[in-house]
């Protein structure tokens, strides 16, 4: 469950974002979206993850503002956070609108 009390939820990219969904980049671990959830490289237990939901991904619900509170803690319970465990699972195939 999420800080914000909602049960396992899918969050659809937004349709002029699919070039955004996954991003590699070379100083940070996954990058989702811009800056959707951000996840760093820093081995030494500082903060050099943060989340904004709502650039690339859709929000989950109607309640939730791009840039607020809720759209910043969605998934550790604060913006910026140091994550205990990272699974990332990646679909080889193709994609259909």
């Amino acid at each position: 469950m999420n800080p914000a009390g909602l049960g396992p939820v899918k969050l659809d990219v937004k349709q002029d974002k699919f070039d955004k969904a996954f991003r590699n980049v070379r100083e940070a671990g996954p990058v989702f979206g811009e800056g959707d959830l951000y996840i760093g490289n820093h081995i030494d237990g500082s903060a050099g993850s943060f989340s904004d939901l709502g650039h690339a991904y859709k929000l989950p619900n109607e309640s939730f503002v791009l840039g607020s509170e809720e759209a910043r803690t969605f998934f550790a319970g604060s913006y910026k956070f140091v994550p205990d465990n990272v699974e990332v699972f990646y679909y080889h195939g193709r994609f259909s609108l």
